[in-house]
């Protein structure tokens, strides 16, 4: 089979969520099917043209072809904010003009013609509207959250009331394009049960598929027994995506005095890209205490490192990968409700859960001091990564829908 691919950003380096699971799940179907890849680079995460270069280099190790193109509107800030400006008079959400090209159009028309594809991808809503018009092949969306949930928590959550008047208007625009494409594209792919139910009853008839997120099993192995680790909570991800600076800041500001207060001796250390005002100012004050590496190579030596991985989510959907590398390495987790939604995680049993800042701040110094619950956890985290989320055993469903909507 003939795939096409249309993502909303270069699937690679590995070094966030949403990049790790799209490359990781190409390089599995590329074992099966001839890829074409069709990407925008947003240059926060490609800046240069060697980053550029490299990144499709690599691909192309998996890709039969793979074509790069710059967003039409992402040279400035200034001008992002003008076409999120603009967008206030319009029906649309305003993420469609950011990503909307003509010459990315042209392309995916000649690579249809050209390698007469099969199948149609597209990665996010986002890349929705160059799958319009295509009757005469399969095209497949692939969900990442269910965005206007994740706009409406957002507007719930955001301090700045500008933001949040913006993000509660553009949640229900998002909703209306949803249900539109829930009828247009032969099937959808989420990453989670609970996702798959906000959007399954919106559209009778709608194909709506649970793919989960996967980890690299062999990349992502135990180190360091429980016992051995420092009294370290470590957070990764990187904070250009607004759940995540949300979650560093919740915790920075509403559950570190406490474990401070009755744990000093306690390091906090937070992985990714673009550290946020707050954890900058945290590290900036307490250097001794708190850490903002940034972005890094190999974040394996810092987790294991760590005695707790913590998920102090507020916002989001979908599910975290950062919370299947650390179970692959056997690390125990500490999360709110929303941090490890969609994994049908039993509290207590697979990771620990709580949603108060001050349950969350005991449940870290709890665990602090308990290595052998440490261990049980981390353990039990491993043997659910093994069954469940290794990257072949995932990509395997994504396989079986292929095949089923080709034979249809």
């Amino acid at each position: 089979m003939k795939l096409l691919v249309l993502s909303h950003l270069v699937p690679y380096p590995p070094t966030s969520g949403v990049v790790a699971r799209c490359y990781n799940l190409l390089r599995e179907v590329a074992q099966h099917h001839e890829v074409h890849l069709l990407a925008f680079n947003q240059s926060l995460m490609l800046p240069g043209p060697e980053q550029v270069e490299a990144a499709t280099e690599e691909l192309r190790r998996s890709c039969a072809s793979v074509r790069v193109f710059a967003l039409p509107h992402d040279a400035t800030r200034w001008q992002q904010a003008a076409i999120y400006a603009r967008n206030l008079l319009s029906a649309e959400p305003y993420f469609f003009p950011r990503f909307r090209s003509e010459a990315f159009a042209r392309a995916v028309h000649d690579v249809i013609e050209k390698h007469s594809i099969d199948l149609v991808q597209c990665e996010t809503i986002a890349m929705a509207p160059y799958a319009e018009g295509i009757a005469d092949r399969p095209t497949l969306l692939v969900h990442q959250n269910v965005e206007s949930d994740l706009l409406r928590r957002r507007a719930r959550s955001e301090r700045n009331p500008a933001l949040r008047a913006f993000f509660g208007l553009q949640a229900p625009r998002v909703a209306r394009y949803e249900d539109r494409y829930l009828k247009s594209m032969s099937a959808h792919v989420m990453v989670s049960e609970d996702d798959r139910s906000l959007l399954v009853g919106r559209a009778r008839g709608a194909r709506v598929v649970v793919v989960p997120n996967g980890v690299d099993t062999a990349y992502f192995a135990p180190g360091r027994p429980a016992e051995a680790a420092a009294p370290e909570l470590i957070f990764v991800g990187g904070m250009s995506w607004y759940p995540n600076s949300d979650a560093i800041t919740w915790f920075l500001d509403s559950i570190w005095p406490e474990i401070r207060r009755q744990r000093p001796d306690v390091r906090f250390t937070a992985v990714g890209s673009h550290p946020c005002p707050a954890l900058l100012r945290a590290a900036e004050e307490d250097p001794e205490h708190v850490a903002a590496p940034g972005l890094v190579p190999d974040i394996r030596p810092l987790v294991d490192r760590a005695a707790l991985f913590v998920c102090p989510f507020r916002v989001g959907g979908g599910t975290r990968l950062k919370i299947l590398d650390a179970w692959a390495m056997g690390k125990p987790l500490l999360s709110t409700g929303v941090g490890c939604e969609g994994l049908g995680a039993e509290n207590g049993r697979d990771l620990v859960i709580a949603d108060e800042p001050g349950a969350f701040a005991n449940e870290a110094v709890a665990l602090l001091g308990d290595a052998a619950r440490r261990q049980r956890l981390g353990e039990r985290g491993r043997e659910r990564a093994l069954a469940e989320y290794a990257w072949p055993v995932v990509g395997r469903a994504l396989l079986d829908l292929y095949g089923e909507l080709t034979a249809r």
